[in-house]
């Protein structure tokens, strides 16, 4: 007789839901930053899978960007690149998109998410009702934080 339990010793091994919901509200930080990501993927892309960009339209999208830098450079006598090099296009899809714009407001929406909780005065005497509920504000609130971060960038 084995002493491990049918399944692994998981309960929640063929409920993949629950496993989700653990590592979701098992997250540090401000914000949680997978839920985020999670979200805002699959507001973009409506829940489907994308194709990738076809490469002929990546090579029209570099003509393009050839052409407009000849142009700016013609009209206005300044250089188009800091560097001097050639500017490259990096054709994404939705998804990749909303995955870089997460990236990149992931410092304003940090510093928001710690203003907010600074801003909250706990009482000094919690009521009864809040007394049940415990420390169930500081669990939710980064999972809430995600949530609404991937829906504004999805």
């Amino acid at each position: 007789m084995t002493s491990e339990p049918p399944g692994g010793g998981n309960p929640f091994e063929g409920w993949p839901m629950f496993g989700d919901l653990a590592r979701w509200f098992g997250g540090q930080g401000p914000v949680n930053w997978d839920v985020a990501r999670q979200t805002a993927q699959w507001i973009s892309t409506e829940g489907a899978s994308e194709p990738n960009v076809e490469p002929l339209e990546r090579m029209r999208l570099e003509e393009l960007l050839r052409a407009a830098d000849l142009h700016v450079g013609e009209a206005t006598g300044l250089p188009t690149s800091i560097a001097g090099g050639v500017l490259s296009a990096l054709p994404v899809t939705r998804g990749d998109w909303a995955l870089h714009s997460m990236e990149a407001y992931r410092g304003p929406l940090e510093r928001l998410a710690r203003a907010l909780g600074d801003s909250a005065v706990p009482p000094t005497e919690p009521d009864p009702a809040t007394a049940l509920l415990g420390d169930l504000g500081k669990v939710l609130v980064p999972v809430l934080l995600g949530v609404q971060s991937g829906y504004m960038v999805g």
